[in-house]
């Protein structure tokens, strides 16, 4: 390879490295062309096509903006608001706890159901959230369904 005085290689210009009329560099092309592709955006599947990325292809868009997305907002500050609220007063229903039901209990064993109770909100997360992104919400709600139906029967 030729050498400049300094030892360092000489650079090839930009256009050295595009085929042009009469020259051969179909490797040159097909490394940009591999690049051009790599980059370029994909096209998104129409509605009810399998998407190539393997994401569920009923889930509809995001709202992005706008009254649907502001009260999507609010309804889920009104779920965490009940859900967390509940875990956190359950010290309320400790006191309850040991002057009714659970009079003959020590307050510790009485802390269990609290720490369980949270412990399960908190935990059970891991386990819904990547069923809900595999399969949707059909799947969650039916099975949360199923899950408090007892709770209902008197």
């Amino acid at each position: 390879m030729d050498t400049e005085p300094d030892g360092v290689a000489p650079q090839k210009s930009r256009s050295s490295l595009m085929p042009g009329p009469g020259k051969e560099g179909g490797d040159e092309k097909k490394r940009l062309d591999d690049i051009n592709e790599s980059v370029s955006p994909k096209p998104t599947p129409a509605a009810g096509e399998a998407d190539p990325n393997g994401l569920n292809p009923d889930i509809s868009e995001a709202p992005e903006g706008g009254l649907r997305a502001w009260l999507v907002v609010v309804g889920s500050g009104f779920v965490f608001f009940s859900c967390l609220g509940f875990v956190n007063t359950f010290g309320v229903f400790q006191q309850y706890y040991m002057s009714h039901q659970l009079r003959n209990h020590t307050p510790d064993n009485i802390a269990w159901i609290g720490a369980l109770m949270a412990f399960v909100q908190s935990g059970a997360g891991a386990i819904t959230g990547s069923l809900f992104d595999r399969f949707g919400a059909r799947v969650s709600t039916i099975f949360s369904r199923l899950r408090f139906l007892p709770s209902w029967i008197q």
